[in-house]
């Protein structure tokens, strides 16, 4: 067994590491406890060069009050042209409703953006990818009748096709980073909306962020905290695989429990 002191950053959960742990504690100690390089993921590596992408869009592209969106010819398309390219024609259609609707760049921009944050209590991680001021007619704003014009809405961004198992899965995305939105920003609390925005087809599903549910995912939470640190006590990791999970896992190349190669 490894030290007491190295756990320090397992006290820590991520998205990432309660999933990870969920679907499988073996998995999990690869990755975390060995500390074994993840294999080469074509999806992550799309899915990160998109985000860089967006994220980098509101660095260089400015909202004119003319009704034009400058320094679009600055920006870098290689690789995953079609996906930057989806993003951009999102954007510069989002920008001229916002502009036709009588709403300014402080509706276009987001509040926050791109932002990895840590919070001490609870113990958290996230990356929280945007969250943007909306009015009624935004396309990130929900169709719901108590939504207000200036409400808060989360945006994340999600590479691959949009499925309805895909966006309710998401949806626990959406209250993590609430939880640590309202943590690190409290002037922004409370955050009552979440979008999820699919730049393959630029597809943008809603969901409806509550306290409830909150305080579930954090009921959630403290138990895989629990039982991360049971079984690093007891050194036991046991293995859950399925055709499922493990078609998806990263460490499939040299793991004795697979059952999908």
């Amino acid at each position: 067994m490894i030290e007491k002191t190295d756990y320090k950053h397992l006290e820590y959960i991520s998205k990432s590491k309660k999933g990870l742990f969920e679907s499988c504690p073996f998995a999990f100690k690869i990755s975390y406890i060995d500390k074994r390089p993840q294999e080469a993921n074509p999806y992550f590596i799309i899915g990160t060069d998109v985000h860089d992408f967006i994220d980098n869009f509101f660095d260089v592209v400015e909202a004119m009050e003319n009704g034009d969106l400058k320094n679009i010819s600055k920006l870098k398309f290689h690789p995953n042209l079609s996906y930057k390219k989806n993003v951009v024609k999102f954007e510069i259609g989002r920008w001229k409703d916002l502009q036709a609707q009588g709403f300014d760049a402080t509706y276009f921009n987001p509040v926050a953006k791109e932002k990895k944050y840590i919070t001490e209590s609870p113990k958290l991680i996230g990356i929280v990818d945007r969250i943007h001021k909306c009015c009624r007619e935004d396309v990130f704003a929900p169709k719901h009748e108590d939504f207000k014009d200036g409400d808060l809405v989360i945006v994340e961004n999600k590479t691959g096709k949009p499925t309805p198992k895909k966006c309710k899965k998401y949806e626990e995305d959406m209250l993590w980073y609430k939880i640590l939105a309202e943590i690190v920003l409290p002037e922004l609390a409370p955050i009552k909306w979440g979008a999820i925005y699919f730049p393959y087809n630029n597809y943008v599903y809603h969901t409806v962020l509550t306290n409830k549910d909150c305080r579930a995912l954090a009921k959630a939470i403290r138990k895989v905290r629990k039982n991360i640190m049971a079984c690093v006590n007891t050194n036991m990791w046991p293995a859950t695989p399925s055709p499922q999970s493990c078609r998806w896992c990263n460490f499939k190349s040299f793991c004795p429990h697979m059952v999908v190669k």
